[in-house]
């Protein structure tokens, strides 16, 4: 009983950042809409946006882990064929975003094993999407109109491994050297973009560590490299085999962590140009 109350009373807490964070995304949206200012004043605003959006991007993912804490559905492990839990990833997000900012996923079929990944999709997406998160948002401080992304599964001993790639900016070496140093998220002495980049990595290599496997980055000549490495057999691999099941994108999840991308109002004019991949 006084864990439910506890969980109620965390919910609330959550329920009144998210509603304080959306009255001030509101108030700024109002002058960025009608006040004429100099551009710096505008580029300090989106900035102020972006940290409001952000914080009901967190309030949203916390809520979405109350309530699902205690679901028998999150602690199940599935077994998925990579290419479709891959495709499946990249069509959703993709229309997720559609309407916000310049996207292209391409999963390479050839770059794909066929070896079935057996995870817990709940935490398997978590991590997943606050890696791609990361990739958006290095993009868009980047020289290329359009994020492109490429994702790709291969087949270790033991293990598979899953790449991501991209083509933006080079993630800030503090964050990966902060990262690597087990220390919390960095913020303030950092821009607003590298302290959602460093929230969204912290996030994805919990969940990764928890998932019984391992995360490394590695910037490439034009991009960044997000490798997810897990086990073959988990601890808690079915005794009974299983056919594997068809990827069924929780689109709810996708919401709550791009929901500060989605809800941007807008870039500041000239920040992007044409791309070359």
């Amino acid at each position: 009983m006084k864990r439910d109350a506890n969980r109620s009373l965390e919910r609330t807490f959550i329920a009144a950042i998210s509603q304080f964070a959306f009255c001030c995304h509101d108030a700024i949206e109002k002058v960025q809409n009608t006040a004429s200012l100099p551009l710096f004043c505008y580029e300090h605003l989106a900035s102020a946006n972006l940290c409001t959006l952000h914080a009901n991007r967190i309030c949203n993912i916390f809520e979405h882990i109350l309530t699902q804490e205690n679901s028998s559905l999150t602690q199940r492990l599935q077994s998925f064929n990579p290419e479709n839990i891959l495709s499946g990833i990249a069509k959703t997000l993709t229309d997720t975003v559609a309407n916000s900012i310049s996207l292209k996923i391409d999963c390479d079929s050839d770059s794909i094993c066929d070896f079935p990944v057996t995870v817990n999709q709940a935490k398997f997406e978590f991590a997943f999407l606050n890696l791609l998160y990361c990739s958006i948002r290095s993009g868009e401080t980047s020289s290329h109109k359009t994020t492109r992304i490429n994702l790709s599964v291969k087949e270790l001993k033991d293990h598979l491994q899953f790449h991501i790639k991209d083509n933006g900016n080079l993630i800030n070496p503090l964050i990966i050297e902060n990262l690597r140093a087990g220390n919390p998220p960095l913020s303030g002495f950092i821009s607003t973009r590298d302290t959602l980049i460093s929230f969204s990595l912290d996030v994805a290599d919990k969940i990764i560590f928890d998932m019984d496997g391992s995360f490394s980055y590695k910037a490439l000549k034009s991009g960044n490299r997000y490798d997810i490495i897990l086990p073959k057999f988990p601890k808690d691999l079915p005794i009974a085999a299983n056919s594997p099941a068809i990827y069924i994108p929780a689109i709810r999840v996708y919401k709550e962590i791009f929901e500060d991308i989605i809800g941007s109002s807008s870039h500041i004019p000239g920040e992007f140009e044409e791309e070359t991949l």
